[in-house]
């Protein structure tokens, strides 16, 4: 029996003598595949060096990079690669897959921020073959599958993600391989008690994906395969064979037990807090406690237009050639149901989450493998260049336009709040200078990426007749603008990342020093890498982590205001480090004199205080 595939145009799958005229004279004014298939390979080459070479900038920033290499250096400092730890308190929110790989880089290369970086860039060039593997599978077509691969690299998102130490993007790789296999099996017309390589394959990876991020790396291609061959009949087999595979259950057993059970060992009640209250209560926004700020469902879908920037502006022409092809009555193939359920069964199932922009990512695959479908299609110009590069031109107008305003202003406002804490005017003068610098380096940046834009929208206009023109003139332009935000990511460090405080912090401190962040374990997460000393919080949450409310482990290095002026007031040296606007606030708390206070360091966003001690 032929195998199912993604149904594709006329000018792929008859030969050109067969077509109708008005199909032969689009199929004449697309630029040959011999011809744009060496580009998309040379521009596969330029992101992979793009993608790593971008590894080792800027510093580590907080909120989430810290949590994951700091985590690692501390392991590795513990030699102790069981029990990921964070400021010596086991953190086991994440299963340690991500710990390892980090481990391994920081272990090979040395603790450095391209070393932090590297497994997390790895891991997402291999999404991108992934993805063209999965889209080769479903269509045959070359070009396409090398397209996909290369719009998921350039969507704008995807740079940035990738740019952040989390375990996502490599559980985008092993979700994507797990239905590389699924398809690969449907495919394959094999007797049930055979264990084929894709079998043993696809047990070894939704083991992984389960090490990596947790249950859903089992249940998301299980669950939505259930969907699909209750919904189609003919996948009924590979579903039950996989479903009763021995041999697969037993490998991933294997995988994944040792891990959980040792620390179940350990620390009695983990699993279930691990499967309940971290991923299943996650999943239905009913965590607790909560942990951070979360977007609103409407913003969060707004923002993944931002993610799939420049091509969201190709989305309306897909959207068309997808209601033409099923308008048509042509019988959707077993891949296209199996990767749109993908889609909507996971983007229905985090509406009730606690949303994070990255939540999405694991879909990027299908917008791009749609996308780079839609290019087959017979569309209008209006929807392959008129539109996206009016759209592109009106997106660089805007960026001149900020960036033709004056900026400074907006820092300068920073800098009147700043006075009004009282702060010393050294300072205050310093921060001024370094507000003047970024100001100017935003307006450049905004500048760059409006030209650019402008740019790129004319061409598109002008080489309409190519129907193919935004592959050549998108991909280019997203990596210049990537470099572009990368360098201001470089300039705004200091604002993003509290890797000078901890240098600072590291030169004037002794193991005896008592150095306390005001705010949450999850603020200022980059400290965990870059300091070497523990760190107390105040007004922090010691409830976050599961050993910590269940064992009570690392309690005593959450502080309370009498505890802070207590240790304020005696010889042990203390650093206390807090944001611009806590100023006033702990100044009345500890009864001091703003105009008297020994400023260690100061940031644009935080400073470092110091008693007496």
């Amino acid at each position: 029996m032929e195998p199912e595939r993604i149904a594709m145009p006329e000018i792929f799958s008859q030969p050109l003598h067969s077509q109708k005229p008005e199909t032969f004279e689009v199929a004449r004014q697309l630029p040959p595949a011999r011809t744009i298939f060496p580009v998309l390979l040379f521009y596969c080459c330029l992101i992979a060096f793009t993608y790593l070479s971008a590894c080792g900038f800027p510093r580590l920033l907080d909120q989430i990079d810290g949590q994951y290499a700091g985590a690692a250096r501390e392991m590795i400092s513990n030699h102790h690669w069981l029990v990921p730890t964070q400021n010596g308190v086991p953190r086991l929110r994440k299963p340690p897959l991500t710990y390892w790989l980090e481990i391994i880089s920081f272990q090979s290369l040395g603790l450095n921020e391209f070393a932090a970086r590297l497994p997390v860039s790895l891991a997402t060039l291999g999404w991108f073959i992934a993805v063209g593997l999965l889209a080769y599978e479903c269509s045959r077509d070359k070009l396409s599958s090398v397209a996909s691969s290369v719009i998921l690299a350039t969507f704008f998102g995807t740079f940035q993600f990738s740019h952040l130490v989390m375990p996502e993007l490599l559980f985008a790789l092993l979700l994507t391989c797990s239905f590389w296999l699924l398809i690969r099996l449907a495919k394959k017309n094999e007797t049930a008690d055979r264990l084929s390589p894709e079998l043993v394959f696809l047990w070894i990876v939704m083991a992984l994906g389960v090490l990596c991020k947790g249950a859903h790396g089992l249940l998301l291609p299980i669950g939505i395969l259930a969907v699909a061959a209750w919904l189609r009949p003919t996948l009924r087999p590979v579903f039950w064979r996989i479903i009763l595979s021995k041999t697969g259950w037993l490998i991933f057993a294997a995988l994944v037990c040792p891990w959980y059970l040792a620390i179940e060992h350990h620390y009695p009640g983990f699993i279930l807090d691990q499967f309940g209250n971290e991923q299943a209560n996650m999943l239905i926004g009913r965590r607790w406690p909560v942990d951070g700020a979360h977007l609103p469902l409407l913003g969060f879908w707004l923002e993944q237009l931002a993610v799939l920037f420049p091509w969201t502006f190709l989305i309306p022409g897909a959207v068309v050639a997808s209601c033409r092809f099923l308008k048509s009555g042509q019988r959707v193939s077993s891949d296209t149901l199996l990767l749109s359920l993908w889609f909507f069964i996971y983007a229905a199932a985090i509406t009730f989450a606690n949303l994070q922009d990255y939540y999405l990512v694991i879909c990027l695959p299908l917008v791009a493998i749609w996308l780079a479908w839609s290019f087959t299609q017979n569309l209008r110009q209006l929807f392959t260049s008129f539109l996206p590069g009016s759209l592109l031109i009106l997106s660089g107008a805007v960026g001149i336009s900020l960036g033709s305003q004056q900026i400074a202003p907006f820092f300068h406002a920073q800098k009147g709040a700043l006075a009004s804490e009282m702060a010393v005017t050294s300072v205050a003068t310093a921060f001024a200078d370094l507000a003047g610098a970024v100001s100017r380096s935003l307006t450049i940046g905004l500048l760059l990426f409006g030209s650019c834009a402008v740019i790129a929208g004319i061409t598109l206009i002008v080489l309409r007749r190519h129907r193919r023109i935004a592959l050549l003139i998108l991909p280019p332009f997203v990596l210049i603008i990537c470099i572009l935000g990368l360098l201001e990511e470089v300039v705004l460090q200091d604002y993003l990342s509290s890797g000078s405080i901890a240098s600072a912090i590291n030169r004037n401190s002794d193991p005896n020093t008592l150095i306390v962040s005001k705010g949450s374990i999850s603020d200022r997460t980059s400290l965990y890498f870059y300091l070497n000393r523990k760190i107390c919080w105040l007004e922090g949450d010691p409830n976050q982590e599961y050993v910590t409310r269940r064992y009570g482990k690392g309690e005593d290095l959450y502080l309370s205001t009498s505890d802070l002026r207590k240790a304020w007031y005696s010889p042990q040296k203390v650093y206390l480090i807090l944001d611009h606007a806590s100023l006033s606030s702990i100044c009345k708390e500890l009864q001091l004199d703003p105009n008297k206070l020994r400023v260690l360091i100061t940031t644009p966003t935080d400073l470092v205080i110091a008693n007496g001690g």
